[in-house]
């Protein structure tokens, strides 16, 4: 059976070209689905619409008939010109001219208002077409169907292209190696902007890719395009000595205080008290550290880090396949969120 691998560099962007094409997919069948139908064709047997401007125009009265329109009588009152024509004589003292505010002021009572033109009232939402009110079944599954597949994007996006590249990204414990701080089956949080702010430091619990010697020395298969990660904690950073006895891990000369180890380690690194190399050092291991050694002690270089694993005497680590480079480093492990009863900060 074929498992889907999260890690593949390829698996986001297989998922968002899945995701964008069902979206696209849903948009073409949602306009499909919501095209009007085409109207009948106009047929030469078609009454013309009463309301046809052209049965409104009046036909032109043949030669010779009388005009109607002379001949019809005013309805109303005769208009004022004619009215003064027929008028009979006033006399003058009649004729006084009425005061101009109380011409306003009748015309102003006496004026009817104009009729107010009945607006056409809206039609009735319940009779508004089913596409129109966006109310009807295939219109809202469409709608919930688009706002499931937009939100799975802008998931997608967030989780495979911001989060996890540039703040956290999750991991799962695989081994014993780093007992008792992470028990097998824990799931933890990594950030990766912490170092994109400072360097490690001794101490931190950091998440890194496998160096190659790291997965041949364990049997495991190196692949650059989908590495293998592995989480060990900082005890020698860029100029720090470093020295490994049964006593303990050694940074410039100070024993350093670890209470989360399970047990004192039981070799020594890089040199014996002998002055030869640690029989736990991988073939080839030995001589890539030599010039890195300075009385008994290994002086990391620049770029370079030496881990160890909480488990000392069960640890697949640096005191095996040597110093592991600063650019391999994911980030620093900082939470356990899975299971539920051993949820805290990792120190």
């Amino acid at each position: 059976m074929t498992m889907i691998n999260f890690d593949d560099p390829g698996f986001p962007w297989a998922l968002l070209a899945i995701l964008l094409g069902l979206r696209l997919a849903s948009f073409v069948i949602e306009r499909l689905a919501a095209a009007p139908a085409a109207p009948p064709a106009a047929g030469d047997d078609l009454a013309v619409a009463p309301d046809d401007p052209a049965e409104r125009e009046e036909a032109p009265s043949p030669p010779g008939a009388p005009d109607a329109a002379a001949d019809a009588v005013p309805a109303g009152p005769p208009a004022p010109a004619m009215a003064e024509r027929f008028a009979p004589p006033r006399d003058p003292a009649e004729v006084a001219e009425v005061p101009r505010h109380v011409d306003e002021t009748l015309l102003a009572e006496d004026a009817e208002p104009a009729s107010a033109v009945p607006a056409e009232s809206a039609p009735d939402q319940a009779d508004a077409p089913a596409d129109a009110r966006g109310e009807d079944g295939s219109r809202g599954e469409f709608r919930l169907w688009h706002e499931l597949l937009d939100s799975a994007i802008i998931a997608v996006v967030l989780v495979f292209f911001l989060i996890r590249p540039f703040l956290l990204q999750a991991f799962y414990i695989p081994t014993g190696s780093m007992i008792p701080t992470l028990q097998i089956g824990d799931k933890v949080l990594a950030t990766k902007f912490t170092y994109r702010l400072r360097e490690p430091r001794v101490g931190d619990v950091v998440v890194f890719h496998a160096p190659r010697k790291a997965l041949e020395l364990n049997g495991q298969r190196y692949n650059p395009k989908q590495p293998t990660d592995y989480v060990k904690r900082v005890v020698g950073t860029p100029g720090d000595r470093v020295r490994i006895t049964y006593d303990g891990v050694y940074v410039n000369d100070t024993l350093l205080h670890e209470p989360y180890v399970a047990a004192r380690p039981d070799y020594e690194f890089p040199l014996t008290v002998m002055g030869d190399f640690s029989p736990r050092l991988g073939a080839g291991v030995a001589n890539a550290l030599h010039p890195y050694i300075n009385d008994h002690a290994l002086v990391v270089p620049e770029g370079y880090l030496l881990v160890l694993g909480d488990n000392r005497r069960e640890s697949h680590d640096g005191h095996v396949w040597g110093l592991l480079e600063r650019d391999a480093v994911v980030g620093k492990a900082v939470v356990i969120f899975l299971p539920l009863k051993r949820i805290g900060f990792i120190r």
